[in-house]
């Protein structure tokens, strides 16, 4: 008997030892395999019948990623440009760690360290690490054009002392330049027409420290200050995550 027919009826015979006995447990303890795999066995003879039960080969679930003919084009570029020099990958890799350049964040770092010090050109593509590993960057889901068009506010519990209860700071980060403030009224707001700058929109949560009746004392308040308010999405505290990393 040929070695794929073979395997097929050893498999038909699990199931058949499992439905004599009554239990799944006892048969693949028998027959030394898994229950998942008993089950795989069962899906693929009710499917395909006693071929099912042969030794499939895998089928690919998606095809390897085309190299992009840009990235082609530069490979080829530069193989002309070592004038033959072969370095074997493991090669590259051990001398890339040993200028502290094995990872990706350590080679962020000197790449930072090489443009304060030459002054080098970033192009878009060095750029987008630089945006990757900052922190500020990656928290950041909201767009602004300048500074002050959308400062973010986000409370943050200090604390509990004596005579005074709880304490919380009302932490106030503007999305454009990242510049952080500790309230919004005694710091933030001031400072902005000093700079020759205006406020259009706070964004904040849907806390009732901030949302409410048109009447709400924080509604009045910007509404005094000439100032919108806009509030993130229902379940969706991510919006705000500038100020929320800050806190």
């Amino acid at each position: 008997m040929e070695t794929a027919p073979k395997i097929a009826r050893q498999r038909l015979s699990a199931l058949e030892l499992a439905k004599t006995l009554g239990y799944v447990s006892e048969a693949r303890r028998q027959r030394r395999m898994a229950r998942s795999q008993l089950y795989e066995y069962k899906r693929r003879f009710q499917t395909h019948g006693l071929e099912g039960r042969q030794v499939l080969r895998p089928i690919p679930k998606e095809h390897s990623p085309t190299t992009p003919p840009t990235t082609v084009a530069r490979s080829a570029a530069l193989s002309l440009q070592q004038e033959g020099i072969s370095v074997a990958s493991l090669t590259i890799q051990s001398i890339l760690i040993k200028h502290d350049m094995g990872i990706k964040y350590d080679w962020v770092l000197n790449l930072q360290d090489q443009a304060t010090r030459q002054a080098i050109e970033l192009t878009p593509e060095r750029i987008v690490p630089f945006e990757w590993q900052n922190p500020a960057l990656r928290e950041r889901h909201v767009e602004s054009g300048r500074s002050g068009e959308l400062p973010c506010q986000d409370p943050c519990f200090v604390g509990r002392f004596k005579r005074v209860g709880k304490l919380h700071l009302h932490g106030v980060v503007d999305a454009y330049g990242s510049y952080a403030y500790g309230v919004l009224h005694n710091d933030a707001l001031p400072s902005y027409p000093e700079r020759g700058l205006t406020v259009d929109t706070v964004l904040t949560d849907i806390g009732r420290e901030f949302c409410g009746t048109d009447a709400h004392p924080y509604k009045l308040y910007l509404a005094h200050n000439d100032v919108a308010h806009r509030t993130t999405k229902v379940r969706r505290p991510r919006t705000n995550g500038l100020v929320e990393r800050f806190n």
